[in-house]
């Protein structure tokens, strides 16, 4: 079962184990859940310490392709509306966790990758 890390308040992170059907239920669309009365952020880059290092490149950002961090929630729910699901960061780039994912993308947005 997947898990996924999250920011509390004081700095300190949880990590909670669920399916991907229950986080993407509980989790708003900002990255934020309610746990115990009290509101958590989801925190990428906390979530991926102790996954096996290479050279992939995933998950990735990109910053040609972000929006501006109070775009996030539309920029979300324009990306369901288009039949992508992709999650941003604070800095409101958009996290590919594959290359599937980052192709489908940038098709349903009409943008390319030159890479």
């Amino acid at each position: 079962m997947p898990n996924y890390t999250y920011r509390k308040s004081d700095g300190s992170h949880i990590t909670l184990f669920m399916s991907i059907k229950q986080m993407c239920r509980k989790e708003r669309k900002d990255g934020t859940i309610m746990y115990g009365g009290e509101t958590l952020v989801r925190d990428y880059t906390a979530g991926q310490v102790g996954m096996a290092s290479g050279c992939s490149g995933w998950p990735m950002e990109s910053d040609s392709a972000g929006v501006h961090p109070d775009q996030v929630p539309e920029a979300m729910e324009h990306d369901r509306k288009l039949g992508v699901l992709c999650n941003y960061s604070n800095d409101g780039n958009p996290i590919f966790t594959s290359k599937g994912q980052k192709d489908r993308f940038l098709k349903a947005h009409g943008l390319h990758d030159r890479n």
